[in-house]
């Protein structure tokens, strides 16, 4: 229930014309990708010193990942990529890949989480690098 709200709320900001809201879009994101990292977090395991050290490694996920946010947004809206480096997100998306299929290995969901979203995001900027003719 919790999480077709959090779906919701994701989709009203994502599509909203409102001026704050289209401002704070990247703010709103990153706060229900924590909520929704850390709920899941705290309802799978008994709450001991162990999920405080995951929820470390959550919020160092959703820092890192957050940052491709802006760039993902920007190269979306503006549809022009002539001054992003091709080779970084070649190097970044296939490091990405490498660090989600090791997560998977440790089951370690702070490693998943943060490589499907940060993977999902330079892959989007990737292949507007690619596939836009500039």
């Amino acid at each position: 229930m919790w999480l077709e709200a959090v779906i919701n709320m994701l989709l009203t900001i994502i599509n909203s014309k409102n001026p704050f809201l289209t401002n704070y879009k990247c703010l709103f994101i990153l706060i229900s990708y924590c909520v929704f990292a850390c709920k899941i977090q705290w309802n799978s395991t008994i709450f001991d010193i162990m999920n405080w050290v995951t929820t470390i490694g959550i919020v160092a996920a959703v820092l890192t990942t957050s940052a491709f946010v802006p760039q993902a947004f920007k190269t979306i809206r503006m549809r022009q990529t002539k001054d992003l480096s091709l080779t970084m997100y070649i190097m970044m998306f296939t490091g990405q890949l490498g660090w989600l299929i090791y997560g998977i290995y440790l089951k370690d969901f702070p490693l998943i989480l943060a490589n499907i979203i940060g993977s999902s995001l330079s892959g989007t900027i990737l292949a507007f690098k690619l596939l836009l003719k500039e």
